[in-house]
């Protein structure tokens, strides 16, 4: 909140308290300090520059129910083309690219893992909102309504080999027909349960990969929530969830793991609303799209270019998000910046190299080398691995570093500092329905998913 305080005479104030009250000046709209000078009294007044409120609603409040219904309709559609080119990829793995019965039955058993978990995650796990907001809402819809058009004008090419073909609204409404009115996914639907160790291996990697990039989503989902960092109990129960829905995923034959969406993030910076009850909803409405087919298979049919300009925008703007973390750090020390820029450096040079020479590793072991490939395959693993090294390593105050609101002073007293800080205090992320008898037993010291209130 930006403000100017002016000294005025009394008798303008008179005339300004014909429109304001007491109450005025306790909510911070008129600030009035009396102060004696002669025969005149001096007046300062505090008056709001910028009034708008931060969040248009908060992670504890509930928008009335047909934005609800709105905010989780968006949502859901933007998280359509994920789901969609996932489902594809693992169609394609198992031989069944052009089988588009198998293609519906996965992507619904990708819809209700992604409701279940989302309402999980919201409800029970880390209690942080990931996306909503009826701005992205419109734009897709007016997009969509622009293809339409254009279709009906016969703009779009109908080959299907050009390039403007996927612009078409009616490209793929054989999704539509082809898929089942009413489905419900189950654990063994497609093959017995089995389990493999090198399969283990690899997806434990891949694992550990996504649990660093989880960490980071929760980071940067609670500062665009206007929230204290997630504690140490909150990140235990997000990533706890994480791991049961993965477990439930893999029976339903998903092929994938679920873990936290990081790219719609960014779009909470533009809609400021960042209400839980809306991911609740959003987890009941993934698992009615993966039990009515056809319905599901509607959103399918959103052309290309829609689905590509919005990701562009929640992209763009998650990445902006994750460098504002930057400036809790010390951008002036030799330290950090050596760190950033090697970082960056390695993590674009090495996956490039590899690219090249793909037989640049050779331990003499298979297994070995193609986990090492992996590993250094992905940018952000190589950035994280030599940056936490590097961290932890060199000397470095908690200021230069950008841990002061990690320590513990500061998670003690979460949300004490400035009140423009937070919208929100640490209840944020305590589970509503145990007793506060219960946080304050010794038995909760053991259990690293509570907030233990005892001494």
């Amino acid at each position: 909140m930006n403000s100017h305080t002016v000294k005025i005479d009394t008798t303008v104030v008179n005339e300004l308290t014909k429109f304001g009250s007491e109450k005025d000046a306790e909510d911070g709209r008129l600030c009035l300090d009396h102060k004696k000078n002669g025969n005149i009294d001096d007046i300062e007044m505090e008056i709001d520059i910028d009034s708008q409120k931060p969040l248009v609603y908060r992670v504890d409040e509930t928008p009335p129910f047909h934005l609800l219904v709105l905010f989780a309709f968006q949502q859901t559609l933007l998280a359509v083309e994920t789901t969609i080119v996932v489902s594809a990829l693992v169609a394609e793995v198992a031989c069944a690219s052009h089988d588009f019965n198998v293609k519906a039955q996965i992507m619904s058993a990708t819809m209700i893992m992604v409701g279940v978990s989302t309402f999980l995650m919201s409800t029970i796990g880390v209690r942080l909102p990931i996306l909503q907001g009826p701005t992205m809402l419109i734009s897709m819809m007016v997009g969509w309504a622009l293809s339409a058009i254009l279709t009906s004008a016969g703009y779009f090419s109908d080959d299907p080999e050009a390039i403007d073909y996927l612009a078409r609204t009616d490209s793929r409404l054989y999704v539509i027909d082809d898929a089942p009115w009413f489905t419900f996914p189950y654990p063994g639907r497609f093959t017995p349960l089995s389990f493999h160790a090198g399969t283990f291996v690899n997806f434990l990697l891949a694992t550990l990969l996504s649990i660093m990039d989880s960490v980071g989503d929760y980071n940067a989902t609670a500062r665009v929530a206007r929230v204290p960092p997630p504690p140490p109990y909150a990140f235990n129960r997000g990533i706890a969830v994480e791991g049961f829905t993965s477990i439930i995923s893999g029976a339903m034959g998903c092929g994938h793991a679920t873990v936290s969406w990081g790219s719609p993030i960014g779009v909470m910076g533009i809609t400021r609303v960042v209400s839980r009850r809306v991911f609740q909803a959003v987890g009941c409405l993934w698992v009615l799209l993966a039990c009515v087919g056809k319905l599901g298979a509607t959103f399918t049919t959103m052309p290309f270019p829609v689905l590509g300009g919005v990701q562009m925008v929640s992209v763009g703007i998650f990445v902006g998000v994750i460098l504002s973390y930057l400036q809790t750090i010390d951008l002036k020390s030799p330290r950090n910046l050596a760190i950033i820029g090697i970082a960056l450096l390695l993590g674009l040079i090495l996956p490039a190299w590899l690219k090249t020479r793909p037989d640049g590793i050779n331990t003499g072991n298979e297994e070995a080398d193609n986990i090492l490939k992996m590993l250094l395959a992905n940018p952000s693993f190589i950035g994280l691995a030599f940056a936490l090294t590097m961290d932890n390593l060199i000397p470095g105050t908690l200021k230069e570093r950008g841990l002061v609101p990690y320590s513990k002073t500061s998670m003690s007293q979460p949300g004490k500092g400035n009140k423009d800080t937070y919208e929100g205090g640490i209840e944020t992320y305590r589970l509503p329905f145990i007793p506060a008898r219960f946080r304050r037993s010794r038995l909760l010291k053991l259990i690293p998913l509570f907030d233990y209130e005892g001494e």
